[in-house]
């Protein structure tokens, strides 16, 4: 609902103001809209500030610096090489983030792919696979593609607290079982 509100009051001022068509504005505001809220919201509905704190504690520090590491060593690589489709390991790289850290991880990842797909579309200077579409259509994309990686990670985040949600009550169960 909120995206369609926005998008129906910027379509009506930019229509009766601008002489903008009400549709075309409607459909690009609904869009652009809905796709960043889909991009912001499981993330920061899914990860508390604790998870994060946790993450840089004395034994994990090591391996999510390395995590993060890896991650901004591929968006250099992507960077340095914008002639290539290496975007997509992209992807994996956030899920091993997700995996080893949890919703936490895989929302610094998803930050870090956010910030590096987004800033240079917005600045004329994304990878040569998106420099042939208009600049709405490379925000589209870019938006989609964090998108779906932002639900891969509340998925997997979700199905591994589930995971450690059942381990500690087999775990009791089985405590509770050895002492009667």
């Amino acid at each position: 609902p909120a995206p369609l509100v926005s998008s129906t009051m910027a379509a009506a001022y930019f229509h009766f103001v601008e002489g903008e068509s009400f549709w075309n504005v409607m459909s690009m505001w609904f869009g652009g809209d809905a796709l960043g809220l889909i991009m912001l919201v499981p993330p920061l509905l899914t990860v508390r500030l604790k998870a994060i704190r946790d993450m840089f504690s004395r034994d994990q520090y090591l391996e999510s610096v390395a995590l993060i590491g890896v991650m901004l060593l591929l968006v250099l690589l992507n960077y340095l090489r914008k002639d290539y489709p290496i975007a997509f390991l992209f992807f994996p790289v956030v899920l091993l983030m997700t995996f080893k850290r949890g919703f936490a991880g895989g929302s610094v990842g998803l930050l870090i792919v956010a910030i590096y797909m987004i800033v240079p579309v917005l600045y004329g200077d994304a990878s040569s696979t998106l420099r042939v579409h208009s600049l709405r259509a490379q925000m589209n994309i870019v938006q989609i593609f964090i998108a779906v990686i932002g639900f891969s990670v509340v998925l997997v985040g979700a199905a591994l607290e589930e995971r450690r949600r059942l381990e500690q009550w087999l775990a009791s169960a089985m405590a509770r079982a050895e002492n009667s």
